[in-house]
């Protein structure tokens, strides 16, 4: 929901004549929301700005390093699926538990859990995966899903 509302948000930036050059001027000036809106922009493509995932990854990464969460998880979700860079779950994990801690969002830390459960980008725990699958459920205990919430 939160990229459908910055793809809007920076769809009516550009009606009122933010340009991406000027976006971009703004993410160079440590303006974390620019960066997020450039990477969401190029992770899906708006008008003539074509879908490029490479870009969108490096904005996300500029974002997330502002500690601009949101950003880390979509960076983990490029990561996690060989898009814009190579798959690669050690990058994946890094990110997603960046965003998991940030305490604001439930999938980075589900997705957390299942890299712990499988051993993919870290070592197999399964004593950390409950815990990132419970800290999940402690975020938002309606969107709990696929029986991981432990007790």
């Amino acid at each position: 929901m939160k990229k459908i509302l910055m793809l809007l948000v920076f769809m009516a930036m550009f009606c009122f004549g933010t340009s991406i050059q000027q976006a971009e001027q703004e993410c160079n000036d440590k303006n974390y929301d620019s960066c997020d809106a450039l990477g969401v922009v190029y992770h899906y493509g708006h008008g003539e700005t074509k879908l490029n995932y490479e870009k969108a990854a490096k904005y996300y990464k500029k974002a997330c390093d502002g500690e601009f969460y949101q950003s880390c998880l979509s960076l983990a979700i490029l990561y996690d699926r060989g898009q814009g860079v190579e798959q690669n779950y050690e990058k994946s994990a890094k990110y997603y538990k960046k965003a998991c801690d940030s305490n604001r969002y439930v999938y980075p830390c589900y997705r957390l859990g299942e890299l712990y459960g499988d051993g993919q980008g870290v070592e197999q725990d399964i004593s950390r995966a409950k815990k990132y699958y419970k800290k999940g459920c402690d975020l938002d205990p309606n969107r709990a899903r696929n029986g991981k919430c432990v007790e």
